[in-house]
């Protein structure tokens, strides 16, 4: 059975349609059916749509803006009670490096963040599809295994 990855984002959709197209390209579409979950002030619809889901992505880009976890922590709460933590994960599109620096940074900065995901990952504005194919790689064959992402 497919695993139903909802992708929950303030920013407008093109802006995460190459990871949309990477989830549902090979070897993803095989075990993933891939949702976009805008986020508004309106959370009841994004709770009814996030609770059809099986994983969920917490998706921020840098083009919109400073990340922050308060811009994020209810929905991030919710995802993490109602699915586990080990089957949330977040992403930061369009930083500078996306290495282990500037993780550790992001990180430093926004306390709580993997006490409500299992993985937090930077995909740098350059190579961005094949930084996030290395990361996704290891989680994919996480979930053809069973339930969790690590």
């Amino acid at each position: 059975e497919k695993q139903v990855v909802g992708i929950s984002s303030l920013a407008p959709e093109y802006h995460l349609k190459w990871l949309m197209d990477l989830l549902q390209s090979d070897p993803f579409q095989e075990i993933v059916d891939v949702r976009y979950l805008l986020m508004t002030e309106k959370r009841a619809g994004w709770k009814r749509e996030a609770d059809d889901c099986t994983v969920g992505i917490l998706y921020h880009t840098m083009k919109c803006g400073r990340f922050e976890i308060s811009k994020y922590e209810e929905e991030l709460k919710y995802l993490s009670k109602k699915l586990g933590k080990e089957r949330v994960m977040v992403v930061i599109d369009d930083v500078e490096k996306g290495d282990d620096n500037e993780t550790k940074k992001f990180i430093d900065n926004n306390q709580g963040i993997l006490s409500l995901s299992t993985h937090f990952l930077l995909i740098p504005l350059n190579n961005k599809e094949k930084a996030a194919r290395d990361k996704l790689d290891q989680i994919c064959k996480d979930l053809r295994r069973g339930n969790s992402l690590r």
